[in-house]
């Protein structure tokens, strides 16, 4: 046996196991798909946001005026009217009472999206450096580390044996965490095909999940398609994890990192 059929085969042995999630006691209204994602059979229908101009969200937000300027921002966000968002979160930035960084994190993190959106490159990198300058943002995993020296392979092995973390309860009932595994296994292997293809799934499960954007980026780099990897990094900073600590996800930490490393 060659050396690098020794490793490959040590790599193999030692990957943790992916945990489907458990279909044996679903709610109603609830089944599984082929792909292993475990989804509703009732169509939601997300209700149509309130414009910030309304008398009732003005008067919510009274005695919080940076949370109402986040209302505004967001709003304006998701009809792509990026100066109007990028404006707001300025003023909810300079409004925040509590300036810690985790506070500071939940405008700037949104702020540097819209501006990059918005093709003000520049200025979303000075809001990523920001982030990344602070004390409390601490370094990188050993993964990420390995991505920024370039040893692609050697970061697919390590995030294959330790992801970011995110919920593994939410993102572990709906199998996209189950997916996560059998992609980052297949990328520790060398099967790059497959490791797409799984993580793929995993976004069917949960397209906001994003440790599966996080990798889909690494790979795209190794690959030097930097588009596919900026698209995927963005999609990690646009993200959601139902986290109980405020600020940025270590996958988006990562992520920006990422940013200013290849884009």
């Amino acid at each position: 046996m060659t050396p690098n059929a020794s490793l490959i085969l040590a790599v193999i042995v030692a990957l943790p196991k992916p945990v489907p999630p458990d279909t044996s006691h679903l709610a109603p209204g609830y089944h599984g798909t082929p792909h292993g994602c475990i989804v509703s059979d009732i169509q939601r229908v997300l209700p149509t946001p309130v414009p910030p101009t309304d008398p009732r969200i003005k008067r919510d937000f009274a005695d919080h005026p940076d949370s109402y300027d986040h209302y505004v921002a967001q709003y304006a966000r998701q009809h792509r009217q990026y100066s109007q968002a990028i404006a707001a979160y300025r003023r909810a930035l300079g409004e925040t009472k509590e300036r810690t960084y985790a506070a500071d994190a939940i405008f700037r993190l949104p702020l540097s999206d819209v501006l990059y959106r918005a093709h003000r490159i520049p200025e979303a990198k000075l809001q990523w450096r920001t982030i990344l300058a602070h004390p409390s943002s601490g370094s990188s995993d050993s993964a990420t580390a390995a991505v920024l020296r370039g040893r692609f392979n050697d970061a697919l092995v390590k995030y294959a044996m330790s992801p970011p973390p995110f919920n593994t309860v939410t993102f572990g009932d709906d199998g996209s965490a189950y997916n996560l595994q059998r992609g980052l296994n297949e990328a520790a292997k060398g099967n790059i095909p497959g490791a797409k293809t799984f993580l793929g799934y995993a976004l069917e499960c949960d397209s906001m999940f994003q440790v599966p954007h996080l990798a889909l980026g690494v790979i795209a780099a190794m690959e030097h398609d930097y588009v596919t990897a900026r698209h995927e990094w963005l999609a990690v900073l646009e993200g959601w994890d139902p986290s109980t600590m405020p600020g940025i996800t270590p996958a988006q930490y990562d992520a920006i990192q990422l940013l200013l490393r290849y884009d």
